[in-house]
């Protein structure tokens, strides 16, 4: 990652299946999902630099991801015309809950 106002390097995040969309969050704790590829979706602890969770979202690759305000709700969405939302369980060993899909034709 990179300070763009200083032009820095500040910190190196691993993530070997080809990233294919970011979302950063300020809200209480900086967080960072990263979509794959692969369609997973890794949550990330930007303080810590370590993963809290990652999950199957899709089938196919991550287009988009978002993060709601509150950090409680992630939405995803597949290049298959598929569209998830995500309920984040910190206490449930940081496990996400499919809310509500939908998925094109």
């Amino acid at each position: 990652m990179l300070n763009l106002l200083l032009d820095q390097s500040v910190m190196s995040l691993a993530h070997p299946e080809g990233v294919t969309s970011l979302a950063f969050s300020q809200e209480d704790r900086p967080m960072l999902a990263v979509g794959d590829r692969k369609g997973s979706v890794t949550l990330w602890d930007l303080k810590e630099q370590q993963v809290l969770s990652k999950w199957q979202a899709h089938s196919e690759a991550i287009s988009s991801v978002l993060f709601s305000a509150g950090n409680m709700l992630y939405s995803s969405s597949g290049q298959a015309n598929h569209i998830a939302q995500w309920k984040y369980d910190p206490e449930d060993k940081h496990v996400f809950h499919l809310v509500r899909q939908r998925k094109g034709l």
